[in-house]
């Protein structure tokens, strides 16, 4: 609970390029665990692909993406579905990050 409080309390404050920043710290802690967890390794594909496609302008890629964030809610809906599973440490990490990329990037309907 107070690893959620400190990240809850980072998210609030201005974002800066310190290393300390917890932000910065989490997506440096990803790749590393990145091939441990289904769910989320699609999310993590799907964040990646969406970031890259959006610099790069590489529709291509951004429709993958979307395709990776589909297949994350259903992972992590069968996940969530499973008592063990639903508490796991990656299972919280999707969560975490598949809200980054739904505040980052929202679908927009039209």
């Amino acid at each position: 609970m107070q690893h959620l409080c400190v990240l809850i309390d980072d998210f609030s404050q201005p974002i800066t390029p310190s290393p300390t920043h917890v932000v910065t710290r989490w997506f440096g802690f990803l790749p590393s665990i990145y091939g441990q967890n289904r769910v989320l390794d699609a999310t993590i594909r799907c964040f990646t692909a969406h970031h890259f496609g959006r610099l790069a302008e590489n529709l291509q890629m951004v429709s993958y993406a979307r395709l990776a964030y589909g297949e994350a809610l259903r992972g992590l809906r069968k996940s969530l579905e499973t008592p063990a599973e639903s508490l796991s440490t990656h299972v919280f990490c999707a969560v975490v990050l598949l809200c980054m990329y739904e505040v980052v990037y929202p679908i927009r309907l039209a």
